[in-house]
């Protein structure tokens, strides 16, 4: 990314409010990802919607189902990145006799985290004076049936983090920690963690 700052408010720059920048939004179970010039995978690391019965069949522009992707850790930081790159593709390589940018954010289904995340871009981008147009290119195609995320069994959850504790416990009674056990031990609860919420 550019050391170029790009202004506060680009309206100064093309004060005639065209269409500069084409943020959508796909599903890859759909057929094949939109062409763009900067493209996010919201598949894997975002907490999924579609797990839940009660937002499976609503999408990203609903209210409830936007929030619970925007709290997801990390994705505000993603949204944000993808602003400033976006601004300053804009800015520095759009081609001056178009001056358009495309953004593409795909999910599974292309229902849920897709939408959410390019609503909030395109918001984003709105509020630096950026003419934008939002595409949900599958937000109405039939929900795709898969099985939820599985949740460990209360039990097995009980005895991983049992273990754990006694790695830790065993760890600093010792009197000699070990870098390499803190750094396998605290990969396994991030595992935990991850496989759990």
């Amino acid at each position: 990314m550019s050391d170029h700052t790009a202004p506060a408010d680009l309206s100064s720059l093309y004060p005639d409010n065209r269409i500069q920048m084409v943020v959508s939004s796909f599903g890859y179970l759909h057929g094949e990802p939109i062409e763009a010039d900067v493209t996010l995978d919201a598949r894997r690391q975002f907490r999924n919607p579609h797990d839940d019965p009660g937002m499976r069949y609503r999408t990203g522009t609903d209210s409830a189902v936007r929030q619970h992707v925007l709290n997801t850790p990390g994705v505000r930081a993603i949204i944000d990145n993808t602003v400033r790159l976006a601004l300053d593709l804009f800015v520095e390589v759009a081609d001056p006799r178009f001056r358009m940018v495309t953004i593409a954010v795909g999910c599974a289904g292309g229902r849920h985290r897709s939408v959410a995340m390019a609503e909030e871009i395109a918001s984003a981008l709105r509020s630096r004076g950026v003419g934008v147009d939002v595409e949900h290119r599958d937000i109405d195609k039939p929900v795709i049936e898969t099985p939820a995320s599985p949740v460990p069994p209360a039990e097995a959850l009980r005895d991983s983090l049992a273990q754990i504790i006694n790695r830790m416990d065993d760890q600093l009674s010792s009197g000699h920690p070990d870098p390499d056990l803190s750094r396998t031990v605290f990969r396994q609860l991030s595992e935990l963690y991850a496989s759990t919420f």
